[in-house]
């Protein structure tokens, strides 16, 4: 069934009783999508983004596409990220560019925090099949607060703080507790403050950036004044943080608006009768046998639109992990690569 949005619940209906049967592919895609969870380079949202942080990589096999992006991007942890796709019947050998490479994703694994194997000079890419290599030569632990740092995370909040730190300080975050009666809008509290050795409060050198954690979308950032007013801090939504520019560090209420709404990248399963788990990780929890119906189908009261034919299979789970790959990993920057080898080739 090439197009089976007409086809009833016997072809598009999501079967779990089948997870263990295909554990590889399902391993493989919880991966993926862990993997791209963790890198904010994987996730860039506009053309411009992409045209300043996504560089490809030349001297591949024709066919092979291979490029790197950059970990300028907010909230990126990797120095760089290579990512190569191959489609060819064979392996093919990729330059690395300089440094130690760590692979993440190959033809068989993917993960976010398991590294599968680290190499440098050049690597070999199995058949069909895609590889995700990260150097974090340069990467920071997070949660250290050496002195002369430019930024320190609290662990407990997950409060980040960047920029003009007086260097020997560290970082005090108390979470206020909020009285839901009494303010109903304010989703969370924290006191920041940078504490010297003597634990004395000192304010920054200069401007600072600070990332509030929050689930919650639409929200705004108060700083409330010691006299009790509140001044609104611009703050924008990125990657799960509230982030705002200040120049003094003081209480920091993140309070809801009419535009706020919980920050879900996963699909919105509150329609009756749909018991998708909300993460993949959570398939665990669906009772083997139980078939989960893909509700935007037209019901056809158990019958399928095929006249009785057998449901098709997924194929080889070779096939499978390299669609998962390309769509999950490759997509973002695909079409820019292709174009650019194009236009390479006519000049």
């Amino acid at each position: 069934d090439h197009n089976s949005y007409a086809s009833g619940d016997a072809v598009n209906e999501l079967d779990y009783s089948l997870v263990a049967q295909n554990q590889a592919v399902y391993d493989y895609y919880k991966g993926l999508i862990a993997f791209r969870k963790a890198h904010p380079a994987l996730r860039l949202s506009t053309a411009d983004e992409v045209a300043a942080n996504l560089q490809v990589l030349d001297g591949t096999e024709e066919g092979v596409i291979a490029y790197t992006l950059s970990g300028n991007v907010e909230g990126e942890a990797a120095d760089q990220i290579l990512v190569v796709y191959n489609p060819l019947r064979t392996a093919t050998n990729v330059q690395l560019p300089e440094g130690d490479w760590n692979i993440y994703v190959n033809d068989t694994t993917a993960s976010d925090t398991d590294v599968i194997d680290t190499v440098t000079g050049e690597v070999s890419v199995p058949q069909i099949s895609g590889m995700i290599l990260v150097n974090e030569s340069i990467t920071d632990e997070p949660g250290t607060d050496e002195p002369g740092e430019d930024s320190i995370v609290d662990d407990a909040t997950g409060v980040k703080v960047e920029g003009a730190i007086p260097e020997g300080v560290s970082l005090s975050v108390s979470e206020i507790e909020v009285d839901p009666e009494t303010d109903p809008d304010v989703v969370a509290a924290y006191d920041i403050n940078l504490l010297d050795s003597d634990n004395v409060v000192v304010q920054p050198d200069g401007t600072i950036k600070i990332y509030l954690p929050c689930d919650i979308s639409g929200c705004k950032v108060m700083w409330l004044k010691d006299d009790g007013s509140k001044v609104d801090m611009n703050a924008e939504y990125v990657d799960g943080f509230y982030v705002f520019e200040t120049d003094h560090l003081s209480i920091y209420q993140i309070v809801k608006t009419d535009a706020s709404e919980p920050d879900n990248d996963e699909p919105d399963n509150d329609e009756p009768g749909t018991d998708v788990p909300a993460d993949i990780s959570d398939v665990s929890d669906v009772e083997p046998g139980t078939s989960v119906p893909d509700n935007d189908q037209p019901s056809n009261d158990g019958a399928d639109n095929n006249g009785g034919a057998d449901v098709p299979t997924t194929g080889d789970t070779t096939t499978v992990m390299c669609v998962a790959f390309a769509v999950i990993a490759f997509a973002a920057g695909a079409y820019v690569v292709i174009a650019y080898k194009r236009k390479k080739r006519e000049n």
